[in-house]
This record gives structure tokens, sequence and C-alpha cells, in this order.
């Protein structure tokens, strides 16, 4: 028999022992358990009675939030990561224990898990559960089969019972995909973006057996492995925060702090280097969007999953000078799934990914009054946002490696003769600040003449802050 409330006092004590490991402001949380008298008030209340196994569970287990993220110090700029959540009395909310929670439309919704008698046991994100199902002629309330489920129809039974299940949660604290490698073996383990599963446990838990779950993948061919194997990978990060030191150490500049929501939290910090995109968004991207991001886009989100910085420059001994520079590269994730998509920010969406068309929506009345930008924008991604006249946007062309780059300016938009490598340089290396673009349009619009005043004008502005800037390398 399980003992449920042993099993929460371990995951406790594992969150104490990782606590001064875990990156940003995170409190991982087990147990309160609920009790009779709260059941039995939201049974009369909604008309749901909780299975037993499942009220045995919220009396004596509660629930769990067990998403985690730890700076790997082995791998400059990535992290180590963990999910899972057992949800507990929030199924009350959802209409019953047999129901997970989703998003289509922008609307949450709640549907039925299609395996019939099965109850939801945890929420792995990204439209993965496991779930479990009363054996026929069970003896007790603990003889399930565990199995982990996939939206929409896939079911995968698991090799451990629900004791030995939950004697891993304080093992593993929802390593990410632990549950794949106790699948059967006809479940494909993934070979071309693989997890880093029994690394990281070696790193966290080293203690731990991990003889009860299988071998990692053998390697495919795949943009992901040919780009983890090269040894001279850029670290755009490294390369962001050595501009960031050069700005702060400069006392005629000036950081306007850079607003933007995520869900409920404000980021109101000089700059923002986010550490590098994880493997379940780039697993999550191919599986909806049906082909990996190029290798230069995905060197650049490895090492940092967007930053944002937005300052000023001016000088008391000359008024007339005033310089700005502003970068705001989105998460991998907003840039696939939509800036105005608020699917992005709930991992139960299943097909968060999948459409491939553009997710920037025009209304009505700006589509007719800008046609052929409309036109742009319902197959380009928005990817660094500088304002509603100002950003750029990337296009993913069939048959192409990188994607095209596009500049909006006010109503016009204006395809960049630049791979996506040398766009992240050069926008990185000149601190955000704008000109050098003009350059790398092939557009009756701007003149030579144009853009070589555009061009000595930006130049000047760089040299009064970035002395040692490499206009040479962009061709400038």
């Amino acid at each position: 028999m399980v003992n449920f409330r042993l099993i929460s006092e371990e995951i406790v004590s594992t969150a104490d022992k990782l606590e001064n490991l875990f990156h940003q402001v995170y409190t991982p949380s087990c147990g309160m358990t609920s009790d009779e008298e709260y059941l039995a008030e939201e049974e009369e209340g909604t008309g749901i009675s909780p299975p037993e196994l499942i009220k045995k569970i919220l009396l004596e287990y509660g629930s769990h939030q067990l998403n985690f993220r730890i700076l790997d110090k082995e791998n400059s700029g990535r992290y180590i990561f963990g999910r899972g959540n057992i949800w507990a009395i929030y199924a009350f909310d959802w209409g019953g224990f047999d129901k997970i929670s989703t998003y289509r439309d922008n609307k949450e919704y709640y549907v039925q898990i299609p395996l019939e008698g099965s109850l939801l046991l945890e929420d792995l994100s990204f439209g993965k559960y496991i779930v479990v199902k009363q054996r026929e002629n069970a003896e007790n309330i603990e003889d399930v089969d565990l199995y982990l489920f996939e939206y929409p129809n896939q079911f995968n039974k698991l090799r451990v019972s629900l004791e030995q299940y939950f004697s891993l949660l304080p093992k593993t604290f929802g390593m990410y995909c632990w549950q794949e490698y106790l699948t059967e073996d006809s479940y494909p383990l993934n070979g071309e973006i693989p997890d880093l599963f029994h690394e990281n446990m070696k790193k966290l838990f080293p203690e731990v057996d991990l003889s009860i779950f299988r071998e990692p993948p053998k390697l495919r061919k795949s943009v992901y492995n040919t780009f983890i194997s090269k040894p001279d990978k850029v670290d755009y990060r490294a390369m962001f925060l050595d501009v960031i030191r050069l700005l702060e150490n400069n006392p005629n500049v000036e950081f306007r702090y850079y607003k933007r929501t995520n869900g409920f939290i404000i980021d109101e910090t000089q700059y923002t280097a986010r550490y590098g995109v994880t493997e379940d968004v780039l697993r999550k991207i191919k599986k909806d969007y049906g082909r990996e991001i190029s290798e230069q886009m995905l060197a650049f989100y490895y090492t940092m999953n967007g930053c944002s910085v937005d300052w000023v420059y001016t000088n008391d001994a000359d008024q007339d000078v005033y310089i700005e520079g502003q970068i705001n590269f989105l998460p991998l994730e907003e840039t696939m799934g939509g800036k105005w998509n608020q699917q992005y920010l709930d991992w139960a969406s299943p097909d968060l990914f999948k459409d491939e068309d553009a997710v920037y929506s025009f209304n009505k009345e700006e589509a007719a009054e800008y046609p052929r930008l409309a036109k742009l924008m319902k197959r380009a991604r928005l990817f660094d946002e500088q304002g509603e006249t100002r950003d750029y946007f990337i296009e993913f062309v069939k048959g192409q490696s990188e994607p095209n780059i596009y500049k909006v300016n006010q109503t016009d938009f204006y395809k960049m003769d630049i791979d996506f490598k040398t766009f992240i340089e050069a926008r990185i290396q000149f601190a955000g600040i704008s000109g050098w673009e003009y350059r790398y349009f092939n557009d009756p619009d701007y003149s030579e003449n144009d853009i070589e005043r555009f061009i000595k004008n930006f130049k000047e502005k760089v040299a009064l802050i970035l002395p040692d800037a490499p206009f040479e390398k962009f061709g400038l």
C-alpha cells in the first residue's frame, strides 16, 4: 500500500535540499491535503463524488507542483528542468476527475479522457498526462494500471505500479519526461530532439538507481543533433551581456525599464537575457509544426531564448545628441505560438504551434486599408518587437533552410537580403541602434544615396557609444 503521507514528506525534503539551486522565484509545493468536511461540501455543491483512490490521495497526499528550473553548471545558459502537477481538488471545477483542462481558440474548456474508466493523476504539460485505470476484478483501490496519455487519444502503458510511481516522485522531482522512460518498448523515445534525462538525473540525484528506466534513445539525423555536435557554438547570451556591460559603463546612457507581461509576471528590469529554450518546447514545435526550426535559429534560441533592452543616450555637453537603442527578441514560444495568441501562455494547449499560417492578426478594417501588409502578416511571424511601425518579422519558405526577414516601416515592409545569424549578431553588437539595416534593403523606395546617408548617420551614433563596433563585419 502506498504511504501517501510519507511520499509527501519525502518530496518536501527533496525540495529543501534543492532550495538554493532553484532559479528565479520558485516555491515547489506538495501537500495541502483536503479533509472529509471539505470534500463533502464540494460534493454537495457540484454533485461530483471523488472515486475512492482519488479521495485517498486528496486526504493523505493532497497535490503537488514540481515544476522547477535549475541552471546547468556544465552548459552555459541552459536549464535542468522539470514539470508535473497533481491538480487534486481543481477537478471539481472541471466537472469531474475523468476530465482534463485545455485550451482552444483562447478559451478554456474541459474534455473527458477518452479511455473508459480512467482518472487524471498528473498533468505533465504540453498536452501530456498520467492517468490511472482500475483493473478488472481489483481487490483494492490501488490495483490500477498507469498510462501516459498524449492528447487527444494516444495511451501508452507504464511498466510500474501506483506504489512504484509515487516512490519515484521524490527521487525524480518532476524531472522532464521521466515518465516516458517507464513506458513499454513500443513507445518511441525521441532520438531527433532528445532530452538529457539520464545525464541530468546523475547531476541532481546521483544516488538514485536508474535501472528501472529505459535507456536513452539512439540519436538520429536532425538539425538539433547536428547543431549540438558542433564544438564552436556562438554564445549569444554572453554576446548580449558584453554589450550590456558597455552600456552600463557609459555615464550618458540611461536604461528605460522595459515592461512586458507574461501571464501575471511583470518584468521591470534594465534588461532581460533569458536562458536557452527548453527541449520540450523544441519537441512540441517539431510535433505540431511538422519540422524543426532552422539551425541558425536554433543556435540563437538554444543559448538565449530571447532578450530585451531599451536605452537612451544624452549628453549635457551637446544637447542636440539623442540616441536610442532597443532590442526585443521574443521567446521562441511567442514567435511560433503568437505574441497575441494567449494559448502560448498555457502549456495544456494540445496544438500550441500547429498552424503553419502566421499568428499575427489584422482586424477587417486594417486588412482592407493595408492589404499588402495584411497579406504578409498571414504568413510571417513577429520575432523582434519594436513597436507597431518598426517590427521585424520572419517568414518560413518551403524548401528554404533559413527564414526570410522583413523590416516593417510604418505601413510598408521590406525584405532584407540577410541571413538569420547575421541579423541577430548585428542587432546585438550594435546594441539595438537602428539604421544599419537599410544596407540590406533592395527596394526602389530607397536610393543608394539615401542608404549611404542613413549608414553615415548610423555610424556616427554608434561611434559615440561603441567605439569598437565591428562595422566591417556587416559590410558597413
